[in-house]
Parts: C-alpha cells; structure tokens; sequence
C-alpha cells in the first residue's frame, strides 16, 4: 500500500465531475474485457491498495488475507478476487466472506459464465469483485477469507478503499478505478487463430494543477508456462510512436526495455507519473511485446518453453488500473452542534469572504464571532449588515479561531480555491 505524500512543487491537478459506472452483464469472453471506470470521484484523503498480508497463491480450499486498513471513513471500496480456472470450461464455486460478512455465493460456469459481477477471459483466468463499502472496518485489521471449488488456485485478493480522513482536515484526492480483465495473447493454429496484442484504458477528466500523481496497476499472466522472461510494456499517455519518457519501468538495458512488468504469475505496482500527465485524455496502454523485426507480428513460439526469441509474452491479463492524483487543494469539514457556541479555524492560506468560506452554512448563521488578541475584544460579524461598525470583520483569515452558534445542527464543508 502506497499512500500519495504532498509534494512541493505543482505541476497540474485533476478536477473531475464525480462520475460511476457499472460494467455490463459480463461473462467469458477469450479476449476478454476491456478496463473501464467503475469508481471515479474526489475524496479529503486517500485511496488504499493492498493484497493484505498473503502475498501468495493459495492452492488449498481456503485462501485469507489481512489488510491493515488505515483509519478515515470508506467512500467506495471494492474487493477482488483472482482464480486460476485451469482452463476456460471448467465450472465451481467462489464463496467469500469480508469481515464477517458472507459475500453472495459465485457460481463460475466455464464459457458458459453469466454473472454480472465476474470477468472471465483466456483459459481461464476469472477476476471477481464485489461491492464492500458498507463492511470495512477502518484503522483496523479487515481479513478476508476465499473458498473455491473452482480451478486449482487462489492467485490474490486485492482491496481497493477510497476513504475521507478521519480528522475532517486534509488534502483532496482525486481517483480512478479501472477494472476488467483483458487476455493479450499470441495467435497460434488451434482453437484461437488470432492475436491481441495491446489495450488501452482511459482516466476522463479535465486537469487545473496538481501536487503528484501514481498509477497502479495488477496483472496476471507474466509467470506462465514460458516463465515470464519475455518483454511486455506499460505506457501512460503514450503517442503513436511510443517509448521513453512514457514507456513505465524500463531499466534502459534493451532498445525497448526489459520485462519490468508482468514478471511473476501476479504482478501489483505502483509507478510515479505527475511529469506525464495531460490536460485531459489520460490513459494506460498495454503492450504484451514489441514487434521488433517488423513482420507485423509479435512473435511467440509455443512449441518451446523458454522466452529465446520472442518479441513478447504468449498471455498478459491486465485487470485493474488505479490513478490517483494528489491535489494542493485543502479541505475541512466539521459538525456544528446547534445553539451553542461552535469553535473553529480554516486553513485557508489567504483571506476569504465570510460568506464564501461559510457558504455550505449560509443558511444556519447570522452572527460569527472572534477574538482579537492585540484589542483583547471580542468582534461581530453580522450576515445581515456585512458593514462598519454593525461588522468589524468581513473575511476569515489565516491561523484565527472563530465561534458561530447555528440555528440547527449543521456540517460546515470547506475546500480552498485553486491556486
């Protein structure tokens, strides 16, 4: 888990309408499905991606992970398993429990599969989720527990939680979260003649500025049968002619880079990208290999079991892509009680108007009072007569502490201007 820290310098920022989205009724599908949104939203904190304390498959009847959740309050979090079917036709249960909570039972049948919470692709490779906003327990250990009957394995458990801080006071975060299950594969002469050799996902979203920037992303596939030593790529925001500054985790050894990708049969990583992010139009692509002799192809042989000679991985799934972008702007939100005397301060770097910083309760207030250490007199504010000598202040200001007792219970949310 990576938590994004505030950096000093700015460079560009995200400003997203909040928007979600569902995928369509999935099933299995060799290609697979593409990685669309399913969450994209501002939260005043953070987002949290982890496969818990397990970090292995499992092959036994039960799989369990612990994740040490950070403390704050969950906007959207989605759990995600990962099974080896063994190979596309072969049907069983996945029962998962989350803290307790018994997940609805999945039943995965083969090619024939129809569950609207499944994406099924390849020979196999099944991606479940499911909806877990309402059970996680932050600030605390959440433990999951997987049962299987199908395939032979459990490849990994991923928690993805978009949480508010739990002091009310932070920094906004804005986030994407990209789910699918996408087979890139080589073609060969039985069963599935073609090829599919890249895929791109996109982050909508126009941009202001910004503090930093990271994708995430997880994969199967990179350890398979031909080892994972074959060349697969990552590109954010990559042009036509793509490579360097835009190709992700190459170590330079190699015209196109070396497999810094998809090494091992499931792959979670974290990658910096606040120099490559655009305006608007922000994605991720996908290479499984390059077609290094330019024959049209990338060419894998499957009839040897090592990576000699091949321009690429013979099977590379992505299945989930999270951008999250740190921004400088500030936020707070507290609960008022009603008809008593309310304290508080906002950490605005500039004056602002009373009446824009206390905007989001304009309707519970007239009079704002505060303390003036240098007089050692207590000063108004009047909504009603904004104006000497009914008011001696007009706007909040930084480092001061002020008093309003709101006609009901009420919750003041504030988020500073971009600067």
């Amino acid at each position: 888990m990576r938590r994004l820290s505030i950096c000093t310098r700015i460079v560009a920022v995200f400003v997203i309408l909040a928007t979600f989205s569902s995928p369509t009724l999935a099933n299995w599908n060799y290609d697979g499905y593409p990685l669309s949104t399913s969450s994209s939203d501002a939260v005043y904190g953070s987002v949290f991606m982890s496969d818990g304390d397990n970090h292995n498959a499992g092959f036994g009847e039960f799989y369990v992970t612990n994740f040490s959740v950070p403390h704050g309050v969950t906007h959207w979090a989605r759990l995600y398993v990962s099974v080896w079917g063994m190979n596309e036709y072969n049907t069983g249960w996945v029962n998962t429990t989350f803290n307790g909570h018994t997940c609805p039972p999945v039943f995965v049948n083969g090619t024939n599969d129809h569950n609207p919470t499944v994406w099924g692709a390849g020979h196999g490779v099944w991606w479940i989720y499911y909806d877990v906003t309402s059970n996680v327990t932050p600030g605390a250990t959440n433990q999951a527990v997987v049962q299987r009957t199908l395939g032979d394995r459990v490849l990994r458990v991923v928690l993805v939680d978009a949480y508010n801080d739990a002091d009310g006071c932070g920094y906004v975060t804005y986030y994407w979260v990209n789910g699918g299950n996408v087979n890139l594969h080589y073609n060969y002469s039985t069963g599935y003649e073609w090829d599919l050799d890249s895929t791109t996902t996109w982050f909508n979203g126009t941009s202001e500025e910004m503090c930093s920037a990271e994708l995430f992303t997880a994969y199967y596939g990179g350890g398979n049968a031909w080892g994972g030593m074959e060349p697969d790529y990552l590109y954010f925001n990559a042009p036509e002619a793509y490579h360097c500054p835009n190709q992700l985790g190459d170590d330079g050894n190699e015209t196109w880079g070396d497999d810094d990708i998809a090494e091992n049969l499931f792959d979670m990583l974290t990658f910096d990208v606040p120099t490559l992010v655009e305006a608007s139009g922000n994605n991720a692509t996908f290479w499984r290999g390059h077609d290094d002799n330019g024959d049209g192809w990338i060419y894998h042989n499957a009839s040897v079991a090592e990576a000699e000679g091949a321009e690429g991985e013979a099977y590379v799934h992505p299945l989930l892509a999270v951008l999250t972008v740190n921004s400088k702007k500030q936020y707070l939100t507290r609960d008022f009680t009603a008809n008593v005397p309310n304290i508080f301060s906002i950490p605005t770097l500039d004056s602002e108007s009373i009446s824009t910083a206390l905007s989001s309760i304009g309707s519970y207030y007239r009079f704002v009072n505060r303390y003036n250490s240098t007089t050692q007199t207590w000063e108004r504010y009047d909504k009603n007569m904004p104006f000497p000598p009914m008011s001696q202040f007009t706007a909040i200001d930084p480092g001061v502490g002020y008093q309003v007792a709101p006609t009901s219970a009420c919750t003041l949310t504030w988020t500073s201007p971009g600067s």
